[in-house]
């Protein structure tokens, strides 16, 4: 007769500490999306994701520019020098993979499912971006002139193409996040594969500042690519809080969102609340306009990242070198030794400059995808906020949560995500 095996009780308490360590380590505070969504549009039940986000780490940084994201004195002070303690040296032979991929399966899978749809033509407003890097698709260079209120330009172009005299590293590292070329052999994989990259020199400090972003907006809205299709994805990881002089930088934010285009701004790296005390342009309320703060990979919000119930609307994973593995990009070349994974044509990127390129790149993927290729800027905005994860509330009730970017509903078939682009937005 066989006899019962006893259960070793040594053996059943490791299993138990086992247990309580892994539950110990689930975030807390955050929840998955579930946004209630302005009237017109479809409402999209909770969509949980097991998918964090990923970087590959690299220790190398730059002086800041000015009148971009790391400008001390505009908004924030420049990335920090601390080592990164806690990211391991990836080879350099695994910089070929995605800059999101090494901590981040789920993603890594969402992003490379064979996408159909047409390419999307994205700009970047910002310093000029490195034209030669071997690592980026060829870049469109538009110098725009300030133009008066009548738009005429003194009867020249108000958007002339021209190569720039140098390139900004500030730039060259948001492109890269949006859009370095994938398969290729060498460097790292940007999110979306793009139609065509336009770099709209746009430089913002100074007295004036405000004049020149709105003369950029005006050449995204008049750009139209060698397809004939217009621009849909507009970056600015820029911004400052001295307030625009007159109503040409509201106008022009407004009319680039009534002209369709999806609008990505950086909420800026103060630890402010831009709800509170204002920056532009993150601070402008426009329906085809997403606000970006930066996010740990574990969804908590990063050390200095601008935040704002209200004026923020999405997070995405750009965390501090000591907070955890900083994402790497394409750059200027650079003497810095760097890491032994991301160093000459390649440094990290950080902040809130990152985390809005990250949500560039991810917008003009989701359209490349032919259940959303239809969407609208507004629409596909809706489905950007409302398959995110770690969601984080305010105190109003009225208030609309803040949710980091989840793309794992690019890998699922049956995501009731795509019925956001059922109808139309003002339905």
């Amino acid at each position: 007769m066989p006899q019962s095996r006893a259960v070793d009780p040594g053996r059943l308490l490791v299993l138990l500490l086992s247990l309580v360590w892994l539950l110990a380590r689930l975030p807390v505070g955050y929840e998955a999306a579930v946004v209630v969504p302005p009237r017109g549009v479809p409402a999209l039940a909770a969509h949980h994701s097991t998918a964090t986000v990923a970087a590959l780490p690299c220790t190398q940084s730059e002086p800041p520019e000015a009148g971009y994201e790391d400008e001390p004195g505009v908004d924030s002070a420049d990335s920090s020098d601390e080592p990164a303690a806690a990211a391991p040296v990836v080879p350099a032979n695994r910089i070929g993979s995605d800059p999101l991929h090494t901590y981040n399966e789920n993603l890594w899978r969402a992003i490379h499912v064979p996408q159909r749809a047409p390419r999307v033509h994205v700009a970047i407003l910002d310093g000029p971006v490195r034209d030669d890097h071997p690592d980026l698709p060829p870049v469109v260079h538009i110098a725009p002139r300030e133009r008066p209120a009548d738009g005429s330009c003194g009867g020249e172009d108000c958007c002339p193409r021209a190569l720039p005299a140098a390139a900004s590293w500030h730039a060259t590292r948001v492109a890269g996040l949006i859009a370095a070329v994938r398969e290729n052999g060498i460097g790292l994989a940007g999110l979306a594969e793009v139609g065509e990259l336009v770099s709209i020199d746009t430089r913002i400090d100074g007295a004036g500042g405000d004049l020149r972003l709105a003369a950029a907006l005006h050449c995204a809205i008049a750009y139209r690519g060698a397809d004939g299709a217009p621009l849909r994805v507009v970056n600015m990881s820029l911004g400052t809080q001295v307030p625009p002089r007159s109503n040409a930088l509201r106008e022009a934010l407004q009319a680039a969102s009534d002209a369709g285009l999806l609008l990505v701004a950086s909420a800026g790296n103060s630890g402010a609340d831009i709800a509170r005390l204002p920056r532009w342009p993150a601070s402008f309320n426009a329906e085809a306009m997403l606000t970006v703060e930066a996010r740990r990979y574990d969804g908590a919000l990063s050390k200095n990242s601008n935040s704002g119930f209200g004026t923020v609307d999405i997070g995405a994973p750009a965390p501090e070198r000591d907070e955890g593995p900083p994402v790497c990009s394409t750059s200027v070349a650079s003497a810095h030794a760097g890491s032994a994974g991301c160093a000459g044509d390649y440094a990290h990127f950080d902040r809130t400059s990152a985390a809005a390129a990250i949500v560039s790149g991810a917008a003009a993927l989701v359209w490349r995808d032919p259940r959303y290729a239809d969407c609208s800027a507004v629409q596909l905005r809706q489905v950007l906020l409302q398959t995110g994860r770690y969601c984080r509330y305010g105190t109003d009730p009225g208030q609309a949560p803040v949710c980091m970017l989840d793309l794992a509903f690019l890998g699922d078939p049956l995501s009731p995500a795509a019925g956001l682009c059922s109808r139309r937005a003002s339905d």
